[in-house]
C-alpha cells in the first residue's frame, strides 16, 4: 500500500502509514513529492499536489504518475492549478503522458468542516469560508491538460465544474 508521506507529528497531518500498519496493514510504504518506488512491471511516483486541505501545510496529499508496460497513468485527484508554472516542471521531469486522471470541485467545503474539532479556538466565518477544500475550475483544469498534454483524460467533478 502507498500513502503520502506526513509532516510527521502534526495533528492536522497524522501519518497515514502509522495509522494503516497500527491496524494491521503491512508492507505500507509513505512517499514523499518525486520519490518512486518500483513495482511488478513499472513504477509509481509521488507528484506535488495542490488544492484541497484549505491551504494548510499538509503534506499527507499526492498526486501519483503509474508506470506499467510503457504507459504513463497520472491520478491528480482534486489537484488545484493554483501555480501552473508545477505542470511545466513536472512535464519537464516526467515527459509524455499517456492517461490523466482529474477531479474537479470548485468550490469546496470550509476550513471548519474537517478541521473544526482539532482547532484550539473557533475560526471566523470569514476566514472560514476563505479556506476551502478545492480543486480546480474547468478552466483550471484545461490548463493542466494544455501543460500535461496527455492522450487521454478522464475528468470527474460534482457539477458545477
Amino acid at each position: 500500500m502507498i500513502v503520502p508521506k506526513s509532516s510527521g507529528g502534526d495533528r492536522m497531518d497524522p501519518s497515514l502509514k502509522l495509522l494503516l500498519q497500527t491496524v494491521g496493514f503491512k508492507n505500507v510504504y509513505d512517499l514523499e513529492e518525486l520519490e518512486r518506488v518500483e513495482i511488478a512491471g513499472g513504477s509509481i511516483t509521488g507528484l506535488p499536489f495542490f488544492g484541497e486541505h484549505a491551504d494548510l501545510n499538509i503534506r499527507t496529499k499526492l498526486g501519483y504518475r503509474v508506470s506499467v508496460a510503457g504507459k504513463s497513468i497520472l491520478l491528480l485527484a482534486d489537484s488545484n492549478n493554483i501555480e501552473p508554472q508545477l505542470y511545466r516542471h513536472l512535464r519537464d521531469v516526467l515527459g509524455t503522458v499517456d492517461i490523466m486522471f482529474l477531479g474537479m470541485e470548485c468550490d469546496g467545503a470550509p476550513m471548519s468542516w474537517l478541521y473544526g474539532p482539532l482547532l484550539t479556538i473557533p475560526l471566523s466565518r470569514k476566514n472560514d469560508q476563505s479556506r476551502r477544500f478545492d480543486g480546480s475550475t474547468s478552466e483550471k483544469g484545461m490548463l493542466i491538460v494544455d501543460e500535461l498534454k496527455p492522450r487521454e483524460v478522464y475528468v470527474y467533478a460534482m457539477g458545477q465544474e
